[in-house]
């Protein structure tokens, strides 16, 4: 089945409301379906890397504490945040790349945020999506 851009991007919006606030857990959906579950936690890991990377510089490139470094390597795990979950969404033939991508970059993210010590949003949205990641291809081989 293939999603338009408009429609995963409205998934996107649509999760970042769900998920505003809540943390997403380690474990598996009602239905057993670790993509799922993964999907869920790459919209959420997406809106809170966007959300951080967005805020952290001010309009003029002026920092806000975050280095340039650290902000881009956020900006990089949003983006492969959300491409990974359209790839699941639509099943793509590369997901499994995908995931793998992604679970690698959540965990360098996480890693960079826990060294700052005060992103603890980040982390543990980043900790939760390369978990998950990682279930949804051992679920696969």
């Amino acid at each position: 089945m293939w999603c338009s851009r408009a429609a995963v991007r409205r998934q996107i919006r649509a999760a970042d409301r769900r998920h505003r606030g809540l943390r997403i857990e380690h474990s598996v959906d009602a239905s057993g379906d670790h993509q799922v579950a993964c999907v869920s936690a790459c919209l959420r890991c997406y809106a809170v890397c966007a959300g951080v990377a967005d805020t952290a510089t001010l309009p003029g490139g002026v920092e806000q504490g975050v280095e340039r470094r650290h902000q881009r390597l956020i900006s990089a795990c949003a983006q492969i945040c959300g491409l990974t979950a359209e790839h699941l969404i639509t099943r793509s033939a590369t997901w499994l790349a995908m995931c793998e991508a992604c679970a690698a970059v959540c965990e360098a993210c996480m890693l960079a945020c826990m060294a700052r010590g005060d992103m603890s949003e980040c982390v543990s949205a980043c900790r939760a999506c390369a978990t998950l990641c990682r279930r949804a291809l051992q679920d696969d081989s």
